[in-house]
């Protein structure tokens, strides 16, 4: 799934978490988001966890939200970005990719605030 938002405006994703086409139970699970301008990329862009950005909705169906804030993109130069980014899921010792794709961010003409 690829997502696309302006540079500095807040974006907010349904995530959808599944395995073998069934929903994914987000029990006692935990979700962390990253954005990378490349996969050899050693420093993320963006980090996201339940702790500051996504939020499950329905554990049982698998579901959650993961929020864009304007200053997590504020900082890009203004122009077109194209990065990567992958949604993990952490089940104790035990981690799977659930979700990856490109985040394409596009310029502004306006600033608005700091």
């Amino acid at each position: 799934m690829d997502i696309e938002l302006f540079r500095g405006d807040t974006k907010v994703i349904e995530l959808a978490v599944t395995a073998n086409g069934a929903a994914l139970d987000l029990t006692g699970k935990s979700l962390r988001f990253t954005v990378k301008a490349s996969h050899s990329e050693k420093t993320a862009l963006i980090a996201k966890s339940e702790a500051d950005g996504i939020v499950v909705t329905y554990a049982a169906g698998g579901l959650a939200e993961l929020t864009l804030l304007p200053e997590d993109t504020r900082s890009l130069a203004n122009q077109v970005h194209t990065l990567v980014y992958d949604v993990r899921l952490v089940d104790g010792s035990n981690v799977y990719t659930v979700l990856d794709g490109m985040l394409y961010v596009r310029p502004i003409v306006g600033e608005i605030g700091p």
